[in-house]
């Protein structure tokens, strides 16, 4: 007897001879057995047999290419339900499709033989031209279920390719954002990037525009992916290349029909909305906010354009800048900019973010958002501890609130702080 009480016997199902299907026939009653491999054999495929439960439930352990299984629902050693039971218990390759035999007399034979797992059931005596039948809708099915793993696998290289493609996608976006800490001897600016996917339709930036000045910028394009991504790294690299174009950050750079600066921010949010005109041509649209610090004077002049508004942290404590809801770039050819200026202190903290901050769902209840009462509430917490101590808390607060799920948007944060002289 084997460990699992089945009787060992000599099996015959050894390596399956050549053919196209490889089929299991279990039964322990001859003639019916000499039927039922005699026209398997006859219609193409290769066969194993058994002439008893124990034999059956060996071939299919060390036979995982067995792909149809006919078995007589009475045989000892192990019955066709527990054979049939124990076939689907077992992790396999492919689908195996089970037809059971049971005897005319008892009718509820057919039912227990569907309940244990058999795809269909045929009566005993076997009808030739029945059995061929049956034969015919189970090679069907497994004809199905072989297009299906082809497709399958040829979706898992596409797959593979398309990752491969968006991880190197992801590693040139990446090396288009500043350092995480900037500090030169008139502002310190920290940052936060996390992107919903492998790229992200976020974009920030900040720029060196000569005479101590220093631009930053958020962006934020409709939708994910890929097209999200390109477009944002497109204007992130116009701005670079305006900039360029004069030797530096600063001064004017040829724009149809006049001239731009990348020190007024409100021009520069009114030329890419006429360089970007996306939503006529690919139906996306970005929102984005621009400021330029200047240290010298503690002066920050910054514009909105349909982006969330910024926050201050001074003095007084923290609070949103609110102005003019201002039009999204890219849709209408002439659009509503928010435009401020601000008188800064040493110390003073101006933080621009993305909505997917705010946006962003709560581990514990996906209809609670992080929302701007927890941003102002950070920043509170870390008044006067620096901009590098105030992105960290946010950082840690927004972690601690979304827990290990993946956020659905982008998430982006720069600080930038006025530093003493």
């Amino acid at each position: 007897m084997s460990p699992s009480g089945i009787p060992r016997h000599r099996s015959r199902a050894t390596e399956p001879p050549e053919g196209e299907i490889c089929a299991l026939v279990a039964e322990d009653e001859p003639l019916t057995r000499a039927v039922v491999v005699e026209n398997l054999r006859r219609w193409g495929y290769r066969v194993l047999i058994a002439e008893d439960g124990g034999q059956a439930c060996q071939a299919l352990l060390a036979h995982p290419e067995i792909r149809l299984l006919i078995t007589d629902w009475r045989m000892p050693g192990c019955g066709g339900g527990e054979l049939c039971r124990m076939a689907r218990d077992l992790e396999r390759p492919r689908y195996l499709h089970i037809l059971a035999l049971t005897v005319r007399s008892s009718r509820g034979e057919g039912l227990q033989a569907i309940q244990a797992g058999a795809d269909a059931f045929l009566v005993k005596p076997v009808d030739p031209s029945e059995l061929e039948a049956q034969v015919r809708v189970a090679r069907r099915i497994l004809d199905l279920d072989e297009l299906n793993a082809q497709r399958i696998a040829e979706l898992d290289a596409i797959d593979r390719r398309v990752r491969l493609d968006m991880e190197a996608a992801t590693r040139v976006q990446l090396s288009f954002l500043p350092e995480a800490i900037l500090q030169t001897s008139g502002f310190r600016c920290a940052s936060i990037f996390q992107s919903s996917r492998h790229v992200a339709g976020d974009m920030f930036n900040q720029m060196d525009l000569g005479q101590g000045k220093l631009a930053g910028y958020v962006l934020d394009v409709s939708g994910h992916g890929t097209q999200a991504a390109l477009l944002s790294v497109s204007i992130q690299m116009l701005l670079e290349s305006l900039g360029r174009t004069r030797g530096c950050f600063g001064g004017a750079a040829p724009e149809p029909g006049g001239e731009v600066s990348l020190d007024d921010p409100a021009a520069v949010l009114r030329m890419l909305n006429r360089r970007f005109p996306v939503m006529r041509q690919s139906g996306q649209y970005f929102t984005m906010i621009y400021g330029v610090l200047d240290p010298a004077e503690r002066v920050f002049h910054y514009a909105r354009a349909g982006h969330p508004w910024p926050v201050l942290v001074d003095s007084r404590g923290a609070r949103l800048l609110k102005g003019s809801a201002g039009s999204a770039l890219g849709v209408f050819s002439e659009i509503r900019v928010d435009s401020a200026v601000l008188h800064l202190a040493p110390g003073d903290l101006v933080v621009f973010y993305s909505d997917g901050l705010t946006d962003a769902r709560s581990a514990l209840n996906r209809h609670e958002e992080f929302a701007t009462s927890r941003l102002l509430a950070s920043l509170e917490r870390t008044r006067g501890q620096g901009v590098v101590a105030a992105v960290a808390d946010l950082e840690q607060a927004l972690r601690e609130f979304v827990g290990d799920q993946e956020p659905h948007d982008d998430v982006t944060v720069l600080g930038m702080e006025i530093l003493g002289s």
